[in-house]
């Protein structure tokens, strides 16, 4: 009875992993091992979307099991041969179009100058927990480049770094934090890490612990695409944080009399009350900075602006030109 009870109350759900010829060929023969490891692989597809899923292991699963295998087999000489650049995006104030902060991004390019996607290279990454060597990487890279503007005499600007989920619970991560702020001279407040807000879910309580500590070496903390999933204002109200970046999704579609703007209005709203300043992504209208500017958004960053560009046209086109005194010129 209480076995009965238990699965009354639960919620079960069903993966399936299946292998179908992939080329046409009747005359394929697939050794035991083969079958079972492509099975697993349509399995473990499967289980990367929510509800009851059955994943066939066919042509276009070949192409991308072989894709992800390539990327795996090469990470590690990436990194080491310095295949990862880092790339910035300019963060706006909407009301002065200056220059407030920048975003960094990494780009993989691989030997003959070819990019890979970060949708292609980052999902293996999550999955084979090299994406907080990358983390390490990028910071290391990001503190680098404020060192080179000061003594190039130029006055730095605030920098986010982009964590993925499991990253900062990494004790590596952490003294590499140590290590950057001390090692490049970083002052407060100049680099700011950008956390998923999945980060918290399941440990609360451990999450502020090491977001506390982080502020106190005088790193600042954003929550990045905030509504992009499973947002909960139950952590944005009690998850330490100094900034909120608003998903770029709310800006799609979005009218005047619609419910996105609504929600938008009162995301907005409830984080000044917090005092949290907001930043509102995917701006690539006119229009939108509008929105954004209305709503009393207090950064933008979008195509709008600027593109993603590597770190060196960054520091000729803006930083040598002003800095935070840059203001963007919108065409009509």
């Amino acid at each position: 009875k209480v076995s009965e009870k238990i699965l009354k109350n639960s919620q079960v759900s069903f993966y399936c992993g299946a292998i179908v010829s992939y080329s046409g060929s009747k005359e394929e023969n697939y050794s035991l091992e083969q079958m079972l490891t492509h099975v697993m692989y349509a399995l473990a597809k499967a289980k990367e979307y929510p509800g009851n899923k059955i994943w066939f292991f066919d042509a276009e699963l070949h192409k991308k099991e072989l894709q992800e295998n390539n990327v795996e087999l090469q990470m590690q000489r990436a990194l080491n041969m310095g295949e990862f650049e880092l790339y910035l995006q300019p963060k706006v104030d909407p009301l002065t179009r200056c220059l407030k902060g920048a975003e960094a991004l990494v780009r993989w390019r691989m030997p003959g100058g070819v990019f890979m996607s970060p949708g292609e290279f980052m999902p293996v990454f999550e999955r084979t927990g090299f994406s907080s060597r990358l983390d390490q990487h990028m910071l290391q890279e990001v503190g680098r480049l404020l060192y080179n503007w000061r003594k190039q005499g130029l006055k730095p600007i605030p920098v986010s770094v982009n964590l993925s989920r499991r990253t900062l619970y990494e004790e590596s991560y952490i003294r590499t934090l140590e290590w950057v702020k001390e090692n490049y001279q970083i002052d407060d407040g100049e680099i700011t890490l950008e956390i998923l807000e999945s980060m918290a879910f399941g440990n609360l309580i451990k999450a502020n612990e090491l977001l506390e500590k982080v502020k106190n070496m005088g790193y600042l903390i954003s929550m990045d695409d905030f509504g992009s999933g499973y947002s909960s204002l139950n952590v944005l109200a009690k998850l330490k944080i100094d900034e909120l970046k608003i998903d770029q999704a709310f800006l799609r579609g979005i009218t005047a009399d619609s419910r996105e703007k609504l929600i938008l209005e009162t995301i907005v709203r409830l984080a000044k009350d917090l005092n949290i300043p907001t930043v509102v992504e995917g701006v690539e209208t006119a229009d939108h900075e509008e929105l954004g500017r209305s709503l009393g958004c207090d950064c933008a960053q979008g195509f709008l602006y600027s593109k993603p560009m590597p770190a060196e046209d960054f520091t000729d086109q803006f930083m040598k030109k002003g800095g935070c005194q840059y203001k963007f010129q919108i065409s009509k």
